[in-house]
């Protein structure tokens, strides 16, 4: 007999509405809600449903009870479970922006590293860690990015 991994779904039917990965829903914060020490945002779509949202991962967003939020479907998993993303206040996936250049470093080769390491902030003061295979090199106060992909309130950026 093989068992095969269950594979995360690319949809399912929430009050006969079928939501797949990528749709982008509007959301009201109901409420904060502590479980076991964990505090989550309560996330209420149009129809009603209700979404659990670790507030740890998005509480630099400012999010406040009443206050209307977008996101998206992230991912569904294999039990049924939906993952919201919500937007970020000021950066959209796929948009370039402009980010402070905190430092950068040079490949050595003596240690094995072939890459520049550049560490940007971005308008909220995160710091983010970007790497390329070239050598980086720059008098500018600040570097275009482009982010790639947000996920669980991460920006993953790449050089512009």
């Amino acid at each position: 007999m093989i068992l095969y991994p269950k594979q995360n779904r690319q949809y399912i039917f929430v009050k006969g509405n079928q939501l797949q990965i990528g749709d982008i829903l509007d959301f009201t914060i109901t409420k904060i809600l502590s479980i076991k020490d964990i505090d989550f945002f309560i996330f209420q779509d149009k129809s009603g449903v209700h979404y659990l949202v670790p507030k740890k991962l998005y509480g630099d967003y400012n999010y406040s009870v009443g206050m209307p939020v977008k996101g998206w479907v992230d991912k569904i998993n294999c039990m049924g479970r939906i993952f919201i993303e919500p937007f970020h206040p000021f950066y959209l996936v796929g948009k370039t922006y402009d980010f402070e250049l905190l430092n950068y470093s040079f490949p050595n080769v003596k240690t094995g590293q072939i890459y520049s390491i550049i560490t940007v902030r971005d308008l909220m003061g995160k710091i983010w860690y970007l790497t390329t295979p070239q050598c980086f090199e720059t008098t500018a106060s600040s570097i275009k990015c482009k982010v790639e992909k947000i996920k669980k309130g991460q920006l993953f950026l790449q050089i512009a």
